[in-house]
């Protein structure tokens, strides 16, 4: 019987502005995907969902992947 295998995110890709190109990324150690979330008095609430990234131009890049 085989193991079931389970989703994942296997690479990422994103352009870099610096070097005008885009970078494929496979392995996550200089990378991280993270979220907040504040309460709003008015609308509920204010979040997001952002990628970092230690880029090979050599500055830290955040990408932000979705907010509300």
């Amino acid at each position: 019987m085989r193991k079931k295998e389970k989703s994942k995110v296997v690479g990422v890709i994103y352009f870099c502005d610096n070097l005008k190109k885009e970078i494929i990324i496979r392995d996550y150690i200089e990378s991280s995907f993270y979220g907040y979330e504040s309460e709003c008095e008015l609308c509920g609430s204010h979040g997001a969902v952002k990628f970092t990234v230690n880029c090979e131009c050599g500055k830290m890049h955040e990408i932000e992947i979705n907010s509300w």
